[in-house]
Order: structure tokens, then C-alpha cells, then sequence
């Protein structure tokens, strides 16, 4: 027997209730399903990993349970029933509309596999979009569809409904206006964040980076777990559990609600000034307190650098540039920048050099001096005008 978990969101709290309770009811049958002596009963259950769900089987101990996360399960596996779903409704598409036997082209079912990018939703969607139009030949749109010439609200359309629920899902409940704001900007500096980090942080590291408390962080993701990788582990790296789920966030197109669109030039331009506030409290000379300048970075105990330069330092000294380029912010004389280099230079090259990061360092300061000649050619035309 196969369990589907999933409703629509709606802006009504007792429905929103009554779901929880409905899903926590079930949980509770399948538990006394252990006491049957004559009858031997497996159950089936998928769905995303709501809350409800994952705490509810946490917290049945007398059930047998056994998770199997679809990311963990190898892509070549999730791949091979991609190609089978596309087999089956294309031939059905084939046999309704008539077409030629060898139709579709293997070649193209792998093309589109590739597309789907081990996403059922998107297969799902592809095919309506094939075969859902009588009047329209499949075989054009199936070679739109390869070539990238069909509308990208068309083909990600059922995929963003499905993001857009998980996230309002994620505030629904008994809030007042003024604590829903307060989940609203939460989920932007923390979620904001994961979306355009270079690269993962784990919860404890994320919560020092955007100087939010770890139960804030583990709070706002919480109710995230369908579209992220959150480990139980808060030293574990934090991740994406698909691309498209970054895409969705970052586009004005596809991301309707404007309380969860991130705007990435803001993203990047709040993490800048984190890591910028990270440094100036982090650094210092010699921060490892070595006895003689000649002292050999392979010398010092790993336990030792993370104690000196812990994660969340390391990041800000790697990526705050970056992250600075990418808000687009101009720069000035006696700005963040300006002071953070006149005090923290050889403090910053001097962390770089001993997390192995010498040569991000020197792309870096190529980098900045990129970013000075723009902001002085913008200041100049500011002035001249």
C-alpha cells in the first residue's frame, strides 16, 4: 500500500491543523499495525519529509521503519526510471496521437533525461507538455523542449507551484503578523544566504556567518528539509537538494510570492558585510600565536587552526571579495573596505596563507583593484555630471 502525503496550501490556519493532526492520526495506525499476529503488513509511504512526518515516526518507537532519502539514492538508478517513466508515457503519446513506431528517438528520451536533471516533476511536466495539446505536433515540442525553445515558466511551472507551497507551508500556522514578518526576514538571512554561498556551510558555521542564533537557523530550516540537505549533524555542511531550487528563489519569473524571492544583489552585499564584521573581530597578528616567523604551516595541529581560524572565518577571509563583487557595491575612501584593508591586510593574507589559500588571496587583490578602477570611473561620472 502506497501513502502519498501532500495538500495544497491555504491561507486558512484550522485547515493547516487539520492536516497535522489528520497526518499524525495515520502515523498512529500504522503503529498499531505491530500488534496484528495473523497478518503480516508492509506499508509504503513516500513524500517529502515534512515535519509532521519526521517527527512522527521519531516518535512512534514501537514501529519498524526503515528512510530511504531519493538523494541519497544513486543518480544512475534515478536516471534509469526517469528513462522508464519516459518510455511509458511517450509510447502512450505515440499510441493516442498515432505516430510513427519508431517514435521517439532514443537519442531524444536521453536528451530529455538529461533535462529532467533527476527530477520526476519535470519529466511529469515535459510530457504533459509533449502530448497536451492536440493541435500541436509532439514532435516539435519535443525538439523545443530538447533545444531550450519552450518558455521556462512553461517547463518549470508545476515544479515552482510545488516550492511555492513548501515555502508558505513553512510559515503557516497560529503566527501574529509581526511574528510572520519575523519568520519572513529569518528565512531571507538564512536562506537568502545558502543560495548564494560558494560554498556549504554547516548550520553552527552559518549561524556565525549571518550572526543569527543556531536555534534561529535550525528553526527557519526546519521546515525545509523537502528542498534542502540538513543533516542531523549541525557541523555537517547544509545543501541544496536541487539546483532548480536556487534558480526558483533568485527569479522574478518563476517565484511569485515576493516575501521568499531573494534578490541576489542584496544576498551578496549583506553576506559582504558579514564577513567584512567577521574579520574585523577575527583577525589579528599572529593569530596562531607561532613561536618564530619561520614556523612551517604543516607544523600547526589541525585542532589548533580551527580553534584559531574557526569555519566561519575561514569562509569570510576566502569569499569576501567575491561576495562584495557580486552585490555590485561601489567603493569609497574611508568606506568598510578601505578600513578593513588599512588595519586587517597582512592579518587577512596571513589566515589565507595558513588555511593553504595563498594564491585566492592574490586573485583577490586583482579583484579589488578591478573594483576601485569601476567605482572611480562611476565617481567620475558622477562628479562630471
Amino acid at each position: 500500500m502506497a501513502i502519498l502525503s501532500g495538500y495544497h496550501c491555504r491561507n486558512c490556519t484550522s485547515y493547516h491543523r487539520y492536516v497535522l493532526i489528520r497526518i499524525h492520526s495515520l502515523l498512529r495506525l500504522l503503529a498499531d499495525g505491530t500488534d496484528l499476529t495473523t497478518l503480516k503488513v508492509r506499508v509504503f509511504v513516500t513524500s517529502r519529509p515534512e515535519t509532521p512526518i519526521r517527527l512522527g515516526f521519531r516518535d512512534i518507537s514501537k514501529i519498524m521503519y526503515e528512510d530511504l532519502a531519493l538523494q541519497n539514492v544513486s543518480r544512475s538508478v534515478v536516471e534509469a526510471d526517469i528513462h522508464t517513466f519516459f518510455e511509458y508515457e511517450l509510447g502512450k503519446i505515440k499510441r493516442n496521437r498515432d505516430l510513427p513506431p519508431d517514435w521517439p528517438h532514443e537519442q531524444k528520451v536521453k536528451l530529455l533525461v538529461q533535462k529532467a536533471n533527476c527530477l520526476f516533476i519535470y519529466a511529469a511536466t515535459a510530457c504533459l507538455y509533449i502530448g497536451g495539446a492536440p493541435r500541436a505536433s509532439p514532435e516539435t515540442r519535443l525538439s523545443n523542449l530538447i533545444l531550450g525553445e519552450v518558455a521556462d515558466t512553461l517547463s518549470t511551472r508545476n515544479l515552482d507551484e510545488m516550492y511555492l507551497q513548501i515555502l508558505r507551508d513553512s510559515v503557516a500556522g497560529e503566527y501574529s503578523d509581526t511574528e510572520r514578518r519575523d519568520l519572513v526576514d529569518q528565512f531571507q538571512r538564512v536562506v537568502g544566504s545558502i543560495v548564494v554561498l560558494f560554498d556549504a556551510l554547516s548550520a553552527s558555521t552559518l549561524s556565525q556567518l549571518v550572526t543569527e542564533t543556531l536555534e534561529i537557523v535550525n528553526v527557519t530550516l526546519d521546515p525545509l528539509h523537502s528542498v534542502l540537505s540538513i543533516p542531523q549533524d549541525t557541523g555537517s555542511p547544509i545543501s541544496l537538494l536541487h539546483p532548480s531550487f536556487r534558480d526558483f528563489l533568485l527569479s522574478p519569473d518563476r517565484c511569485s510570492d515576493d516575501q521568499f524571492r531573494v534578490d541576489p544583489k542584496l544576498a551578496h552585499s549583506s553576506l559582504a558585510r558579514n564577513c567584512l564584521d567577521h574579520m574585523f573581530v577575527g583577525l589579528r597578528k599572529n593569530i596562531c600565536g607561532l613561536q618564530s616567523p619561520g614556523s612551517l604551516t604543516s607544523d600547526i595541529e589541525e585542532g589548533k587552526l580551527i580553534c584559531c581560524v574557526p569555519s566561519s572565518l575561514q569562509y569570510a577571509c576566502r569569499y569576501w571579495v567575491e561576495h562584495l563583487q557580486r552585490s555590485e557595491s561601489q567603493l569609497y575612501d574611508e568606506g568598510q573596505v578601505h578600513l578593513f584593508l588599512r588595519q586587517h591586510l597582512l592579518h587577512w593574507l596571513e589566515a589565507l596563507s595558513l588555511i593553504g589559500k595563498t594564491s585566492e588571496g592574490v586573485h583577490a587583490i586583482f579583484l579589488l583593484e578591478s573594483m576601485v578602477r569601476v567605482s572611480y570611473t562611476l565617481s567620475g561620472l558622477e562628479d562630471s555630471g
